[in-house]
């Protein structure tokens, strides 16, 4: 157990498992939690000076106040990234208080009276119809393995489905019969999204070619192990690349608001965007109504919202795949 009201390494190792088998938060979700409270410690410890030791009653509100000023003014984070970072605190001085006999009860939160940035409402901007046939093409030509990458762009691009929910892909959670793909957000969101044609033969089309491995994860490297997230972001830079658009342009989050304003764009509602895109509220949803009724210049049409594919594409040869990838 950690030490009574001491904040060190040990508090936030048990913090860490805290959130893991409490409150179900998802790995990643974890680790961004723990790096803010770190962050924040050593932001404390350098404005008190030396110490043996950091305690919680050495904690003011001040001091949180003090720490998102530096983080949005030099460091430069965006209000959203504050926003967390402060729900990060205000989660970890519950916790550590709770754990406190002596100060349980006794000493308040000193971050529940800093008042939480808000972030605008910030409206992305979809792939036109041209810019994302030119990705997808540019990654079947010249991505690092362009059946898989091809297969996972679409992904990101057709269904709406998250990094990790890419990179954590089961084989049974692809039914190419039925024509849909089972999606799963940290375990708590899983949902069952339709194939368009287009994708299911991608998906098939590098199923053909897959290693076969012990492994029930879909995408595979060329070291017949499970891909990273750093495989997926080199293979969507190397494809930008090859597109006229500007490099750092198209995120994954990106391909994921053109898919959700395609889809509010072809008339589902507000509620039914929500449970394709497994999201815990409605605000992003009703952005994506809202964006599919102001967007200026339309996003891509609907014929080529269900398919994205031309007649060359259908005949299209992919070269060799990279021998790293």
């Amino acid at each position: 157990m950690p030490k009574d009201g001491v904040l060190d390494r040990r508090c936030i190792d048990h913090y860490m498992h805290y959130l893991c088998s409490e409150k179900g938060m998802s790995p990643l979700t974890v680790i961004h939690y723990a790096h803010d409270v770190m962050m924040f410690m050593r932001f404390v410890a350098k404005q008190l000076g030396d110490q043996q030791q950091l305690r919680i009653t050495d904690i003011t509100p001040q001091h949180i106040q003090a720490f998102l000023d530096y983080l949005q003014e030099d460091r430069r984070n965006n209000r959203r990234s504050a926003k967390r970072r402060l729900a990060a605190l205000r989660s970890f001085f519950d916790y550590a208080i709770g754990m406190s006999p002596t100060l349980r009860g006794s000493f308040g939160n000193p971050a529940l009276v800093i008042l939480t940035p808000t972030p605008p409402d910030s409206i992305p901007r979809p792939l036109t119809a041209e810019e994302a046939t030119s990705l997808l093409r540019a990654v079947r030509a010249h991505g690092p393995n362009p059946r898989r990458d091809y297969a996972i762009l679409r992904l990101f691009l057709h269904c709406g489905a998250r990094l990790s929910e890419v990179l954590h892909l089961d084989l049974d959670d692809i039914n190419l019969d039925e024509m849909y793909v089972r999606l799963d957000a940290n375990g708590k969101r899983d949902r069952l999204v339709p194939l368009s044609e287009e994708t299911a033969r991608a998906l098939q089309d590098y199923l053909r070619e897959r290693p076969d491995v012990p492994s029930p994860r879909v995408f595979i490297n060329r070291s017949r192990k499970p891909i990273s997230k750093g495989a997926v972001y080199y293979a969507l830079a190397k494809s930008v690349a090859s597109t006229s658009l500007p490099p750092n342009s198209v995120t994954i989050n990106r391909l994921r608001h053109t898919c959700f304003t395609l889809l509010a764009k072809a008339g589902l509602t507000v509620e039914e965007l929500q449970a394709v895109a497994g999201l815990r509220d409605k605000k992003a949803p009703r952005l994506y109504v809202r964006l599919a009724r102001e967007q200026s210049v339309d996003p891509i049409s609907d014929h080529e919202a269900i398919s994205l594919s031309t007649a060359s594409e259908d005949t299209a040869t992919y070269p060799q795949a990279d021998a790293g990838a």
